[in-house]
């Protein structure tokens, strides 16, 4: 299953603006691809997936240097055994970062 978690999100520098999606359900996949588009690049800025349960309590699986550069790019996390996945977009460290992005469930 696709869902679109992001479209045109900004994303500022600053020590406590990590921003992240809304909850994606697995419902039976066990990988999760996820697609990016960077529109306006920043300074170490970037992305990740996370993995949970209840909604509550996260706990990161992958991370990808995402702002750095204007364009296209995925990142793909397989052997997930949790209910949920969510995108976490990390602040860059300077400039504001400027993306969409997209999960794609699947079976590994």
């Amino acid at each position: 299953m696709y869902y679109t978690v992001a479209t045109k999100l900004s994303v500022p520098s600053s020590a406590s603006n990590d921003q992240f999606s809304g909850a994606c359900g697995m419902e039976g996949a066990n990988a999760a691809y996820v697609d990016f588009t960077v529109f306006a690049a920043a300074t170490a800025g970037s992305i990740g997936l996370q993995e949970g349960n209840d909604l509550e309590n996260w706990s990161d699986r992958a991370e990808l240097a995402a702002g750095t550069a204007v364009g296209y790019g995925t990142l793909r996390v397989g052997s997930i055994s949790a209910r949920y996945v969510r995108v976490r977009y990390y602040k860059p460290s300077s400039g504001t970062m400027i993306i969409a992005a997209g999960v794609n469930t699947s079976l590994q």
